[in-house]
């Protein structure tokens, strides 16, 4: 099978209809039936197992509901839906470690414009208080407020 190209001359498409005209193969038995487009106002007798997989399991509304584990165990076997039964476990175990990550990444960010440290090196005690040259030989003296940021980032990420 060839189709027109962005050039206009033709280009091979690869699949099995391409495989067939170039007679690499005689013939071919498709491993599924063909899905039907739009199966969420059939009703679920009339569907096989691979369309009740793609209309209760297979889309993004379906992302937050529980997995058909019968029907994925029917159709694809006891070891994948073994495999989905501990994703799914797993992926919920993960919930609340990311929720008191959320928690101490909010508190943390909320705090750092009150911080004691924080707020002394960013503030008056900051612009008066001089440092010592960071080299030996041609860097001047510098304010301990120019590391205001420095400090905020460093309190923020590693207390």
């Amino acid at each position: 099978m060839t189709t027109p190209g962005a050039s206009g001359n033709r280009v091979k498409r690869p699949g099995i209809g391409r495989l067939i005209t170039e007679k690499a193969y005689e013939s071919y038995f498709p491993l599924h039936e063909p899905l039907r487009d739009d199966v969420r106002h059939i009703d679920d007798e009339k569907l096989n197992d691979r369309e009740k997989l793609r209309k209760h399991w297979a889309t993004m509304r379906r992302c937050f509901k529980f997995q058909p584990l019968s029907l994925i165990r029917s159709y694809m076997g006891e070891k994948i839906a073994f495999y989905f039964v501990l994703t799914g476990f797993y992926n919920q175990m993960l919930i609340p470690p990311a929720l008191v990550g959320l928690i101490i990444f909010i508190y943390g960010v909320a705090s750092v414009f009150t911080d004691t440290p924080t707020s002394d090196i960013c503030g008056s005690y900051g612009q008066s208080t001089y440092m010592c040259p960071r080299c030996d030989l041609s860097c001047p003296f510098w304010k301990l407020s120019e590391s205001c940021v420095y400090s905020k980032v460093f309190i923020k990420f590693f207390f």
